[in-house]
């Protein structure tokens, strides 16, 4: 009798000794595996890239706090000096930096992007501008050789001018005999005819001397 009320306590002991051992484990095992699940939260912070990361580790940070706060007296006990609650406060202050940080690297981007596009559009004023002046540049020219020209063909009627007043002059003297000229510059007769091939000699030179004021306006 005795015996057998001895295997019972036995028994019973060993139950409450697997038991606890079966509890303990667990426990543990929870334990562990909320510091890993911290870490994982902690490393996708770091490393967050892209608005849709982002937004996963709020979800994440969210369903650790309700997947283990049933568990958070066990975590206390078995993290001390830290807590929960502190721990999981811990990933949202990282998570905020991370997020505040990201913010600031997108607000470059858009800045860096507004300003490529500005530079792309002085670019282009600036081409435009160097054409414009080039254009400019070569109707200068242009007009400066066309003025150059023009000077010369001015020139060159000057001389061609003078050289016909003295070949006309020379085609005069060479019509009169050296005796008819003597008269004509001394009687009153050779005045009148000097004057009447003044005259002619005039009407002569005006289509050309118009000519040659045409050019010079």
């Amino acid at each position: 009798m005795k015996k057998n009320i001895l295997s019972r306590h036995f028994i019973c002991l060993l139950i409450l000794v697997f038991t606890s051992i079966s509890f303990a484990q667990s426990d543990y095992e929870t334990v562990q595996k909320f510091k890993k699940d911290c870490e994982k939260i902690e490393y996708q912070i770091k490393n967050a890239n892209t608005a849709d990361e982002i937004n996963l580790i709020t979800v994440n940070i969210e369903e650790l706090r309700s997947k283990y706060s049933r568990h958070s007296e066990l975590l206390d006990k078995a993290l001390y000096p830290e807590k929960y609650n502190a721990m999981i406060e811990n990933l949202n202050n990282l998570f905020t930096l991370k997020e505040e940080d990201f913010n600031k690297v997108e607000e470059l981007k858009t800045e860096v992007s507004d300003l490529n596009n500005r530079v792309d559009t002085l670019s282009v004023m600036n081409n435009e501008l160097q054409a414009s002046l080039k254009e400019i540049q070569l109707l200068f020219e242009k007009s400066s050789r066309e003025t150059t020209k023009l000077n010369d063909i001015v020139s060159e009627l000057k001389i061609a001018l003078h050289k016909r007043d003295v070949l006309v002059m020379g085609m005069i003297d060479s019509l009169m005999p050296p005796v008819m000229r003597e008269r004509v510059l001394l009687s009153s007769e050779g005045q009148c005819a000097s004057g009447a091939f003044s005259q002619h000699f005039a009407q002569v030179r005006l289509p050309i001397d118009q000519a040659f004021f045409l050019t010079r306006l």
